[in-house]
């Protein structure tokens, strides 16, 4: 699905298939002005796809927030709106069970497996401190 593509066109179909995937307007969940909480955690689950596992693209914060805003005329999500999104989506995960089939749905759209419970989806970030904490754990 997603091969021989720039990554700027990977965002956008990760975008579409978000947007089918809940049933809403394209342009209205790529808007700044759109904040109902249908499409405040659709551009939340984009963006986590965008910056977790196998859907990771290589774009900034702030590239990423560029991208999701289509409008010229208003202004561009900020680094800390994507930073606090994809986190709040990666927090929830673990624990809310329609949010985890939803996106392991996306995943599979997408062409990629998501993993049980999600784990393949852990940031290479929250791994890399687990292990230092088990090695704490360990020698102490």
């Amino acid at each position: 699905l997603l091969e021989g593509i720039t990554n700027e066109e990977k965002f956008y179909s990760y975008a579409e298939v978000v947007a089918n995937y809940y049933c809403l307007q394209y342009e209205r969940m790529m808007s700044k002005t759109t904040r109902e909480q249908s499409y405040r955690q659709a551009r939340q689950v984009l963006w986590w796809f965008c910056r977790t596992g196998d859907t990771y693209l290589p774009f900034s914060l702030s590239r990423i927030g560029q991208l999701t805003s289509l409008d010229e005329d208003e202004a561009p999500f900020d680094h800390a709106t994507v930073l606090h999104g994809s986190r709040k989506i990666k927090d929830e995960v673990p624990s809310v069970f329609d949010l985890r089939q939803d996106i392991k749905n996306i995943a599979q759209t997408l062409g990629f497996n998501f993993g049980k419970h999600g784990r393949k989806y852990v940031t290479t970030i929250g791994t890399q401190r687990r292990k230092e904490s088990e090695e704490e754990h360990a020698t102490a």
